[in-house]
């Protein structure tokens, strides 16, 4: 539940905060990054009031598409499509700003089309233009990473978007 994992959380911030006294947010201690998944808002947002708005980083996972789609090819170069994208993004980023707001913002793991994609599609030309969109929608929300998921790959990328720093 939310609820749990906000109270996994706070332990998590406490054992850091015991282990590296003195050294929150120094760059001496590790971060407390999470959730780490494909979480709608109010889930996270529940989460964070429960306690998850200690961490560093809230991080989640964003896909738009669904890999089996027969139009997913036509989908990607769709401007509704794109536009669905930056709705998911600021719905978070409305959430993260409101309830952790000292946390910087990262998606782990994201990709135009969840189920692996499509072989010849989400590997290919179309999917720049989700790509190229997706750049831009995390840039604009200040997002500070994003992580692609490349299907039919086992290269994982990082994209350092914007660094604030985590004062």
């Amino acid at each position: 539940t939310p609820q749990d994992y906000g109270s996994c959380m706070v332990i998590m911030r406490s054992a850091i905060d015991r282990l590296w006294p003195g050294h929150n947010h120094n760059g001496l201690a590790p971060l407390l990054i999470g959730p780490d998944e494909n979480p709608r808002a109010d889930w996270l947002h529940e989460m964070l009031q429960a306690g998850g708005n200690v961490a560093d980083v809230v991080t989640y996972h964003l896909y738009a598409g669904y890999g089996l789609d027969p139009s997913l090819k036509n989908e990607l170069v769709n401007p509704a499509f794109l536009d669905f994208t930056r709705v998911l993004a600021g719905n978070i980023k409305r959430v993260v700003d409101e309830a952790a707001p000292r946390a910087q913002l990262w998606v782990g793991e994201t990709a135009a089309a969840w189920h692996s994609g499509e072989a010849g599609i989400t590997d290919a030309f179309e999917s720049g233009f989700w790509f190229v969109d997706q750049l831009g929608t995390a840039s604009c929300l200040s997002f500070c990473l994003l992580s692609p998921s490349y299907p039919f790959s086992s290269h994982i990328t990082y994209l350092y978007v914007h660094s604030p720093s985590l004062t």
